[in-house]
């Protein structure tokens, strides 16, 4: 059912713990760590190499990723056709500015964990990303929205 699951983590300043789970269990579930072009040679590299990562890096703009050059790497090597993003704000937000998502599956909980500007980044980021709502149903607690991400100049 379905391919591998390759967890892919964005982390340009390459601050990602050796001692987090994902690391750790890097030898059981292959795992990659974008980074800035510059961090790829250094100790905190090695050191998650030798723990199973798999690095990959980019030259960075302002600190960011470019994006479009990362999922294209994992499409070429590890021949990725779905992508499923945890992010914040910052990195849902560039990826709808690009146009690198085609759908958004949005989880809401009753009760916003975070600081008081959380919900209205969210809605300001949804508001921007030019998207119709699909579907909405409630599971447990949280509500889960579908959206359908357009294109420039689409209208549905």
């Amino acid at each position: 059912c379905g391919g591998l699951t390759l967890p892919a983590v964005v982390d340009s300043r390459l601050q990602t713990p050796v001692e987090s789970k994902l690391v750790q269990t890097a030898c059981e579930v292959p795992t990659v760590i974008a980074c800035d072009e510059v961090r790829i040679r250094s100790d905190a590299a090695s050191r998650l190499r030798a723990l199973g990562m798999e690095m990959i890096g980019f030259p960075s703009i302002g600190g960011d990723l470019p994006l479009d050059a990362l999922l294209r790497e994992l499409v070429a090597k590890h021949d990725v056709t779905h992508v499923l993003v945890e992010a914040g704000v910052g990195l849902m937000t560039r990826l709808f500015r690009q146009r690198l998502a085609n759908e958004a599956w949005v989880f809401t909980a009753p009760m916003n964990v975070g600081d008081d500007q959380a919900l209205p980044n969210v809605r300001g980021m949804l508001d921007n990303a030019h998207m119709t709502l699909w579907s909405r149903r409630q599971r447990g607690g949280d509500v889960i929205a579908r959206y359908c991400v357009h294109s420039m100049g689409s209208t549905g």
